[in-house]
């Protein structure tokens, strides 16, 4: 199969190119032949010419200096692959003065060691260098290539720059061009070095020279054929588009270059400022009808966010930064309350907040009265409001300062746009910040006029006497402060754009002139978000309540960046937390760019709850950003560089796209999005480079683990799940669109590859599954939490499924707020590890979809809850990207992460619900599996196609009654099948629809076989019932910085007229478990201190666990079911 995919790949791009000669005239190009020279390098790329559709190539032999019978436009490329090759060049003095009569008459490519003859031929007083680097092959991190400042024609569907370079083997590379701070004196910068995740600036190696409207490349990298090279499909696009651009065949719009600027601060003059001519008084209407308190306000993070812009900060004051993507426009943003002499800073105080989706508010008690703040952004504009309102003495003096340097996004340096311009319109009280370009710009103003201003490259400025003092600086950035005496109130607006005052000045005018409008609209926004989409009302208002947060911290990720689209950003944090990118001023706003994988794994999320849309744009992203080779990028920054570093987001884009079509049933952007889904499967096979039937890690890149002590798989448990799914999924996209062959390949390849993860990949010793394979064959033993994802998919068997899920019940893998990625037992395990034993939100949802999987309910609502109980401590509302192992305390870079989000919501939806929805059949399938402590549940906008439904579950001792009602669409074929207590007997089963009969349980407590109606309006459904026995699951409540309490239910299993019940808890101590249980069913319970009766037909169980060595130790209690009841209902 993979040789099928490789001819197929290879007869594709054949196709492609003879389309192209069709439809375009063919490039002429002259490649200059060295005299003496039979280097292998320039035989390959002369076979490279040959071969290609879109050029008709000739040879000019040495001595020639006239091209004879060529068409016209003609390139001329000399390539000049070593030392050696250059001095045979050079030794003939004719072969300068032809090139030197060239140069204006013919678009010419240099590259090699001809990178040094632009300096030869007198058109560059700048001498380049040759400089050596020694590469070891170490798959993806040892890539190179190049990346222009804001694109370049030459990077045509290269998205701005492009990894030519990966070699097989280690080896020397040779660059030749401009190093350091040295640029070319007459030549401009088109691309500089780049390597794995890092942008060299200082590494000019693509230079151009024009001459009457004739170009010359000067390319001193990279280029050599006679090196296998995983990238040379990259390398060979770069100079496809660098002859025919040479050749006129692509026009030069839209081109830019590195430039050599200055660093220094500097003011521009800025003429009037436009103004809105009426600004509404602030008076919003509308609300989300969500808020979060906290009194006092805690040094903790929150963020506030449009669809392009971040606001970020921390609860006792201030901003600490805005991004509007793809720049900061501002930090450290400070109101302080002048008093006398001296100044009251507000984030020295202790205010009350309220937290809400569409804004922050403070309440400061001052000395001089109630002071209020309000933050909202935009919900679409690139802009944002501060807004005191202030009652007390009748006037007061407010000091409001900021910073800004217009940092680009990672991975530029801080240097890339320049120096900061400023410019300040005191008549309009409007600041003015912008690069050398003017295309990043910022505004900063009032509605009011202000008593002083002071703006400058200042790093702090200080009020003193009356005055504004600045404290000057070398760094590139202005410092603006402004005093204001008000009355009432005052509105301070700020907007951003890198697409220059065109687009920065009308967002600060409509955020001035009405903000009331644009708070509405942010804030009916999430109201209609939490109404329009799936909700629940449970007997748990907490949960209730912090579900609608989980729908507003997943929407608060999409986020839009003029020039590449709408899509899922990551994570939010400062760039004060994590990985700086090697650079002194990071541009590293938490992950608040774009992931691959992070993006499929929330999708599903977003598919469950019924926003289609989004996942439609999400899909079409990944596919306007699919590199040639088919492969997803892992990551794409907002500043619009990309990497393909990661072997999984492939293999989920196909499983999403599957995942859309069976939610949505929209057929039709399937066969449009077709040819991007096999090519994604066609890269996939082609990454099978040992015929085993698997795909790899191995030069492709991570998934899941990017480093630390378990890095290193050939291919790992995890990957090779997503490959066997993805076959599985391809299979049925396929069959939809009627491609029988390739539906047939797919099904077999699947079957293949579950049987490999089935056989294979059991660890029998251990009974769990291997981590994965060693390059060198041998498994790694290692138990993580990897084969969750696998049992979600449902590829493995049950008892093994059965075995494994036991792990993650206990103490090893669980702490009181989620579940580690290993065994605190392993030998890895560090509580900090990023990937060796730290808590993930993601791994404690992906445990929780395994759990409900394969039946057990109890540990995947704990799993949920840990989740989402995190909301209450740090970031309010939202959940942190990663936890501490062994403490319950944030230990990732983002206080907020998008799918630590979504692993509350997809297996609240697809666990818990058991919601499976076939859009194209009509269809859905229901399997809730209700905490028992719920008698009740409404559950409204359960999304299929086009239709929407809900039901509300009333649970009574001797039956439970389920209402649907379909809310809009066409009628939907349900089949129910939902969870019941261990030891319940089902009596009868009726509906108001006229059908009766019985039903059976099996072992899990689900229903044997579905029920299935055809839902058109309303319908009541009724499960008659005896019996039904269940603990209650543990739902810990851990305090910020505590370890855990370790009281978990590993499992509970029936057997006979015995209930096993497997515990753990902390050695030493006594804990209070909770069951219910219908009555007269127990007849005893072995194994407890006590037993206490609650409300309902709850039970307090006290349980002591003994002393033993380990912290956490096992107890089972047994119980033991009344022989009336187990007689009667046998």
């Amino acid at each position: 199969m993979v040789m099928y995919r490789q001819i197929k790949y290879f007869f594709s791009a054949f196709v492609l190119f003879l389309s192209l000669s069709c439809a375009q005239q063919k490039t002429d190009v002259v490649f200059l032949a060295v005299e003496g020279a039979a280097h292998s390098d320039i035989e390959a790329i002369r076979e490279f010419l040959e071969k290609d559709a879109l050029f008709r190539v000739r040879v000019l032999q040495p001595g020639e200096t006239e091209l004879q019978a060529a068409g016209q436009p003609v390139v001329y490329w000399l390539h000049l692959p070593d030392s050696i090759s250059y001095a045979q060049w050079m030794a003939a003095p004719s072969n300068l003065d032809f090139l030197k009569r060239l140069y204006g008459k013919a678009g010419i490519l240099l590259s090699g060691y001809a990178a040094l003859l632009p300096h030869k031929m007198g058109i560059e007083s700048g001498r380049p260098e040759v400089r050596n680097i020694e590469i070891k092959d170490d798959w993806s991190f040892d890539q190179r290539g190049l990346q222009s400042w804001q694109g370049h024609v030459v990077f045509n569907d290269l998205f701005g720059g492009c990894f030519v370079w990966d070699a097989y083997e280690n080896h020397r590379l040779t660059r030749i061009g401009y190093f350091g701070s040295r640029f070319p004196q007459e030549g401009r910068v088109v691309a500089v070095e780049k390597s794995f995740i890092t942008i060299h600036p200082q590494n000019k190696l693509l230079i151009e020279y024009s001459k009457n409207g004739k170009g010359l490349l000067s390319l001193g990298a990279f280029v050599r054929f006679d090196i296998a090279n995983h990238k040379r499909y990259k390398l060979e696009h770069l100079l496809r588009n660098s002859l025919r651009y040479l050749a006129g065949r692509l026009p030069a719009k839209g081109n830019t270059y590195w430039q050599e600027m200055s660093y220094t601060p500097h003011r521009f003059p800025v003429s009037k400022t436009r103004r809105p001519a009426n600004i509404q008084k602030f008076n919003p209407q509308k609300s989300s009808g969500l808020v979060l308190q906290r009194n006092p306000a805690q040094n903790q993070f929150y963020d506030l966010a449009g669809r392009r812009i971040l606001i970020m900060g921390h609860e006792n004051g201030g901003v600490d930064e805005v991004w509007v993507h793809p720049f900061r426009v501002l930090r450290d943003f400070r109101t302080g309350l002048i008093i006398g002499d001296s100044v009251l800073w507000l984030n020295t105080l202790k205010p009350r907040i309220e937290i809400r989706p569409e804004s922050i508010t403070r309440y400061y008690e001052t000395p001089l009265g109630s002071v209020k703040e309000i933050i909202f952004p935009s919900l679409h504009l690139p802009s944002m409001t501060v807004r005191y309102e202030f009652s007390g003495a009748d006037s007061i003096r407010l000091l409001v300062r900021l910073r800004s340097d217009l940092r680009w996004m990672w991975p530029y340096d801080e240097y890339a746009l320049g120096a900061v311009q400023y410019g300040y319109d005191a008549d309009r009280d409007v600041l003015h910040i912008k690069d050398a370009s003017g295309r990043f710009y910022c505004l900063v103003g009032s509605q009011s006029r202000p008593e002083m201003h002071l703006t400058g490259p200042f790093k702090t400025i200080e009020f003193d006497q009356n005055k504004l003092i600045g404290d000057t600086t070398s760094l590139n950035q202005v410092f603006h402060a402004v005093v204001y005496k008000i009355k009432r109130d005052l509105q301070i607006t700020i907007a951003g754009s890198d697409q220059g005052l065109k687009d920065t000045g009308p967002a600060f005018r409509r955020m001035l002139a009405y903000s009331s409008v644009e708070y509405d609209r942010l804030a009916d926004h999430y109201k209609r978000l939490t109404d329009r989409y799936l909700s629940f009302e449970s007997p748990d208002k907490e949960w209730n309540a912090l579900w609608k947060w989980t729908l507003v911290g997943i929407d608060r990720f999409f986020t839009h960046t003029p020039g590449l689209g709408s899509a899922l950003v990551a994570g939010f944090a400062t760039t004060a937390r994590g990985w700086d990118g090697r650079h002194k001023i990071s541009g590293r706003p938490g992950y608040a760019w774009y992931f691959g994988r992070d993006a499929e794994w929330s999708a599903f999320a977003i598919a469950d709850y019924g926003d289609f849309g989004k996942v439609r744009r999400q899909l079409e992203f990944f596919q306007k950003f699919q590199d040639e080779s088919g492969k997803i990028f892992h990551e794409l920054s907002t500043s619009g560089v990309v990497h393909y570093d990661a072997a999984d987001a492939t293999p989920l884009y196909v499983i999403l796209a599957a995942y859309y079509l069976r939610a949505s049933g929209d057929l039709d952007f399937i066969r449009q999005s077709w040819p991007h889904i096999e090519k994604a499967m066609d890269y996939l096979y082609s990454t099978d480079t040992d015929g085993d039937g698997l795909i790899e890690n191995t030069n492709e890149g991570h998934g899941w683990v990017e480093g630390g002590r378990l890095w290193g798989a050939h291919t790992t448990l995890y990957l090779a799940g997503l490959w066997a799914r993805a076959l599985q999924d391809a299979a049925e996209l396929a069959g939809w669109l009627h491609y029988k062959d390739l539906k047939k390949q797919y099904l077999q390849d699947y079957n293949r590859a579950a049987e490999k993860l089935e056989k294979e990949f059991w660890n029998k010793r251990d009974s769990f599954f291997f981590y994965g394979l060693w390059p060198d064959g041998q498994m790694n033993d290692e138990k993580t939490v990897l084969p969750a994802t696998m049992l979600y998919f449902n590829h493995l068997d049950p008892d093994k499924a059965d075995k494994t899920l036991r792990y993650y019940g206990t103490n090893g893998f669980s702490t009181d707020w989620g579940v580690r990625i290993l065994s605190s037992a392993s030998p890895l395990f560090n509580p900090r590890g990023y990937h060796y034993g730290s808590v993930w939100p993601l791994f404690t949802g992906w445990a929780a979809l395994a759990e409900y999987a394969y039946g057990r309910p109890l540990q995947g609502f704990t799993h949920i809850t840990n989740n989402l109980y995190i909301k209450n401590h740090w970031a309010l509302g939202f959940v942190e990207e990663v936890m501490n192992g062994a403490r319950y305390q944030p230990s990732g870079v983002c206080p907020h992460q998008c799918w630590s989000e979504t692993n509350i919501a997809h297996p609240a939806i697809s666990g818990m619900l058991g919601w499976r929805p076939d859009a194209l059949h009509n269809s859905a399938v229901l399997q809730p599996a209700v905490p028992p402590q719920w008698d009740s549940l409404a559950v409204k906008n359960l999304r299929v196609g086009q239709s929407r439904l809900g039901f509300r579950m009333i649970r009574k001792e001797n039956e439970t009654q389920f209402r649907f009602k379909l809310i809009q669409g066409p009628p939907v074929k349900i089949q129910l099948k939902p969870w019941f207590p261990l030891t319940t007997r089902l009596v009868t089963v009726r509906s108001d629809k006229d059908f009766q009969r019985e039903g059976q349980l099996d072992e899990e407590g689900g229903l044997k076989q579905p029920l299935a109606f055809n839902l058109a309006d309303e319908q009541n459904i009724v499960f008659g019932h005896r019996g039904g026995i269940s603990m209650l699951p543990v739902l810990p409540r851990p305090s910020p910085g505590q370890s855990s309490n370790g009281y978990r239910i590993v499992e509970q299993k029936q057997i006979g007229r015995r209930l096993l019940v497997n515990l753990e808890g902390k050695r030493g101590t006594t804990a209070v478990f909770r069951l219910k249980a219908a009555k007269g069913l127990i007849e005893s319970i072995d194994g407890v201190e006590s037993i206490t009766p609650e409300r309902g037909n709850i039970f307090a169980i006290r349980v002591s666990f003994p002393e033993e060595k380990q912290e956490f130790c096992s107890k089972q209690i047994v119980i033991h079911i009344s022989d009336t009841f187990y007689k009667k209902n046998k």
